[in-house]
C-alpha cells in the first residue's frame, strides 16, 4: 500500500492587493500626489502644479495623511470623479474641459471658487462660456462677472440686448443671486445707453446712411391730396447731399418710432417692421403703391444702422 499523500488544503489563503488604476492622463509615474474622488477614482498628478493653481490645495498636501507607509501621499476630494478630471484639465496644458452646458460651467466655476482657483475661473469662462452666449446670454453675464472676467461679460452683455428689459430684471436664473449689485447696474446702464443710440438714429435727422429714393422723400409723383411735406422738420445726412423734407405722415410715423426705440424695444431687436403699424387710406395713389415696399426697405437700412451705432456703445463695470 503506498504513502499517502498530504493534501490537506490551506484554510485562508492572502489575496494580492489590487493595483490602483489611474485615469488617462493624469497617470504619470513620476507624480507625486494621488487625488482620489469620492465615487473612488485616482489621479496621479503633480503636487506643484496643483499648489501653483490653488492655495487651499497647497495647504492640504501639508496636512498627515496618517498612512506613512505609502510613499505617495493620497488626497481625498468631495468631488466626483467627472468634477475633478475636469478640473485637473484647468490645471494641466490639457486643453479645455470642454464641456456641453450651462450647468456644467456652474458646477465647475464652484469647484474654482472652492479651492480658491480664481485664474482658472476666468481660464475656464473665457475657453467656455462663447458658445453658449447666443442661447441664454443673461447667464452667461452672470458667470462671467463671478469669475471677473471683463471681456465675456461684455460680450454676453452685448447678447443681453436682443431681450426685453422686462425679462432681464424679472431673470429668475439659478446663478442671479450671486450676481453684485453694481454688475446689475452695469448691465442696465449699458443697456439704456445702447437704447439712446438705437433711439438717436432717428431722432438726430441725419440720414447719412441712406439715400432720398423713398416715396416719402421724393417731390415727383404725389398728387395734390397728399398734402405739403413737413416744414417743421428738416433731414439732412451727408450721403443725401441736401436738406429733404419728408411728408407729413412719414414724420408722424416715424415719431412712436423714436420712441419704441427709446423706452419699448430691445437696442438689437427693435423689429420696427412688425412693431410700427403702416400707414392707412393715404391720400395719394403715389404714397399707397410705394410706401409698403419703400418702409421694408427703410426698416431693414435702420436696423443695419442700429446695429453699427449700438456697437460702438462701450460697456463699463461699474467700480
Amino acid at each position: 500500500m503506498g504513502a499517502q499523500t498530504d493534501r490537506t488544503p490551506s484554510s485562508h489563503k492572502d489575496e494580492d492587493p489590487q493595483p490602483v488604476k489611474f485615469l488617462e492622463p493624469f497617470d504619470d509615474e513620476d507624480g507625486d500626489i494621488i487625488i482620489r474622488s469620492c465615487d473612488n477614482m485616482h489621479f496621479r498628478v503633480h503636487k506643484l502644479i496643483l499648489k501653483k493653481a490653488s492655495p487651499v490645495f497647497d495647504g492640504m498636501f501639508m496636512l498627515p495623511t496618517g498612512d506613512d507607509t505609502d510613499p505617495v501621499q493620497t488626497v481625498p476630494l468631495e468631488e466626483g470623479s467627472i468634477t475633478v478630471a475636469r478640473l485637473l484639465r484647468l490645471c494641466y496644458p490639457f486643453g479645455s474641459p470642454q464641456l456641453g452646458t450651462l450647468d456644467d460651467v456652474s458646477n465647475l466655476l464652484n469647484t474654482c471658487e472652492k479651492y480658491q482657483m480664481h485664474r482658472l475661473a476666468e481660464k475656464l469662462v473665457s475657453s467656455e462660456l462663447a458658445k453658449f452666449v447666443d442661447t441664454n446670454p443673461l447667464r452667461a453675464y452672470i458667470l462671467a462677472c463671478r469669475a471677473n472676467s471683463l471681456q465675456e461679460a461684455r460680450r454676453a452683455a452685448y447678447r443681453c440686448l436682443v431681450l426685453s428689459l422686462e425679462d432681464i430684471i424679472a431673470s429668475a436664473e439659478p446663478e442671479i443671486r450671486h450676481l453684485s449689485a453694481l454688475a446689475f447696474k452695469s448691465l442696465l446702464l449699458y443697456y439704456n445707453q445702447c437704447r439712446q443710440a438705437a433711439a438717436t438714429v432717428l431722432s438726430s435727422c441725419r440720414f447719412g446712411w441712406t439715400s432720398t429714393a423713398y416715396c416719402w422723400f421724393n417731390t415727383y409723383g404725389h398728387d395734390l391730396s397728399c398734402g405739403d411735406a413737413c416744414q417743421q422738420r428738416f433731414w439732412y445726412g451727408e450721403g443725401l447731399r441736401c436738406t429733404v423734407y419728408p411728408r407729413r405722415w412719414w414724420y408722424d410715423m416715424m415719431s412712436p418710432a423714436v420712441t419704441h426705440l427709446l423706452h419699448e424695444a430691445p437696442p438689437l431687436s427693435p423689429r420696427l417692421a412688425e412693431t410700427i403699424p403702416f400707414p392707412k387710406n393715404l391720400p395719394c395713389n403715389y404714397c399707397r403703391t410705394s410706401s409698403g415696399d419703400d418702409l421694408h426697405r427703410f426698416f431693414g437700412l435702420l436696423e443695419q444702422e442700429i446695429q453699427t451705432q449700438v456697437k460702438a456703445v462701450e460697456f463699463r463695470l461699474v467700480a
